[in-house]
């Protein structure tokens, strides 16, 4: 059984590096990421992997994450993650979000990072899979398997072309199973 609280809120920002964006740097040509900026990128998005899991700060009531790498012509290398939160425990996606992307700026990157926090920006979007969802909330969980999560598994990706296949591009949590005999209380709507 997969624990599957009766709300959760789901947390999407996109991860980049200064040093390796177009849009953000002065000197294009420096711009341009080779392999060996993947693996450095990489090994400093472990960084933030590593709080997720040791459920450090922010990421306290942390349920599982996701994450997609991808390295495009206007935002360089950059990963994509969604975070799924215990509703009962926090609220305030929009505001996880700005911890989440600070903490990357400021403690994983020391200021040469940037984010995009898109529980911020949930007005533009005809069918928003981010924030609140409670188990009961059909719509909203199909939007998030229809559009949301597809997204980050999309089979398309530059950076593999790039750099070759053995460059891992996508990864996720373990998810974390029920306790035998978990008890409490019975829910009559919703997917089961």
């Amino acid at each position: 059984h997969i624990i599957e609280p009766d709300s959760v809120f789901k947390e999407r920002i996109d991860l980049g590096f200064k040093k390796y964006c177009p849009l953000l740097n002065a000197e294009p040509d420096s711009a341009v990421p080779q392999a060996h900026d993947y693996a450095g990128a990489k090994a400093t998005f472990q960084v933030l992997l590593r709080a997720m899991r040791a459920k450090s700060g922010c990421f306290e009531h942390l349920l599982a994450y996701a994450w997609k790498a991808e390295i495009g012509m206007e935002r360089g290398i950059h990963f994509h993650t969604v975070a799924f939160f215990d509703g009962a425990k926090v609220r305030q996606d929009a505001v996880y979000g700005e911890l989440t992307g600070k903490y990357w700026v400021k403690d994983v990157t020391q200021g040469e990072g940037h984010y995009y926090n898109c529980n911020r920006d949930k007005t533009n979007s005809r069918e928003c899979g981010v924030g609140m969802i409670n188990h009961s909330d059909i719509d909203k969980r199909q939007i998030l398997h229809r559009r949301v999560l597809p997204y980050l598994t999309k089979s398309r990706s530059l950076l593999k072309t790039q750099f070759g296949k053995q460059y891992r591009s996508f990864g996720r949590s373990e998810i974390p199973q029920a306790r035998d005999g978990r008890k409490g209380r019975r829910r009559s709507k919703g997917l089961t």
